[in-house]
Order: structure tokens, then C-alpha cells, then sequence
């Protein structure tokens, strides 16, 4: 059995798969260091964009997440279960899309991040009270709501 990756990839080269176990493991300890370092030591580079790092660990989290989602579903050994259902790949683009926005959200973070970071957390806000406002005239009336909207007022 080839040790190297080098190795186990020429010997695959022939076929029409990739042997994902070649470098996932690798891929996941670097997602995982990435997000340690971003709790670890973000107060010591960029202390001051506090909003950021909230940012980049959900972004980074629920990418990760989907990503380990998507290894669970496309496992070799899930396929050969008794339970497998084929209609469970169907998701998969979805999935995706969702790791491919996490990307994308970064990279635009990036380009100016105190700037974005900003606008990213006020645009947010702004959602999120013009979405209690339209529920306050929707159930505003209503007593079983009162409470509640009272509460995230």
C-alpha cells in the first residue's frame, strides 16, 4: 500500500474517482486550526473589530459544519447501510452552495474589513428590526405575542 500522497494519487490515476480519504484529513485539521487561531488570538492582531471576529467564527463554523455534513453523507460506508437512501445526494448541491458562500462572504469581508464589517453588522440590524417591526404590526394586537415581542424589543 503507497504511504505517500503522491503515491496513492498515481495509483489511482487510472481510475475515474478520487480517494478522498488522501486528503481530507489534512483539509479538516487546517479548518479546524484556522478557527483555533481565530479564538486564540484574534484580541492580539485585530482587537478592535470585535464584530469581525463574530463573523468569521459563525462563517467559519457553519461552513466546517457543512462541510463535515456533506464527508457523513457521501461516506463509502453510508452507501453500503441498509437505511442508505440515494434521494440524501439531492441536498448536496445545496450544501455546497452553502460552503461556496461562506468562501465568497469572506473574501468580500477581506477586501476592506473594517469597512465591511461595518456595514455587514448595520445592514443586519437594519434586517433584523425591519423584520420586528413588521411582526409588531402583524401581532401587535394579538395578546399571546405581547410578551414575546415585548421581550426582543
Amino acid at each position: 500500500m503507497p504511504k505517500t500522497v503522491s503515491a496513492k494519487l498515481l495509483k489511482n490515476a487510472n481510475q475515474k474517482t478520487i480517494d478522498f480519504g488522501i486528503f481530507q484529513p489534512k483539509f479538516d485539521s487546517v479548518c479546524r486550526k484556522l478557527i483555533h487561531k481565530i479564538e486564540r488570538e484574534w484580541s492580539q492582531n485585530m482587537g478592535h473589530l470585535v464584530m469581525a471576529r463574530g463573523f468569521f467564527l459563525v462563517t467559519l463554523k457553519a461552513a466546517y459544519n457543512t462541510f463535515e455534513t456533506v464527508c457523513y453523507l457521501c461516506a463509502d460506508v453510508r452507501i453500503e447501510q441498509h437505511d442508505w437512501r440515494w434521494r440524501y445526494i439531492l441536498v448536496l448541491p445545496t450544501l455546497n452552495r452553502t460552503i461556496l458562500d461562506s468562501v465568497f462572504n469572506v473574501m468580500f469581508m477581506l477586501e476592506d474589513l473594517p469597512t465591511r464589517s461595518q456595514w455587514f453588522h448595520e445592514s443586519g440590524w437594519r434586517d433584523a428590526k425591519r423584520e420586528l417591526d413588521e411582526q409588531r404590526k402583524e401581532y401587535g394586537s394579538d395578546p399571546t405575542w405581547a410578551a414575546w415581542l415585548e421581550a426582543v424589543a
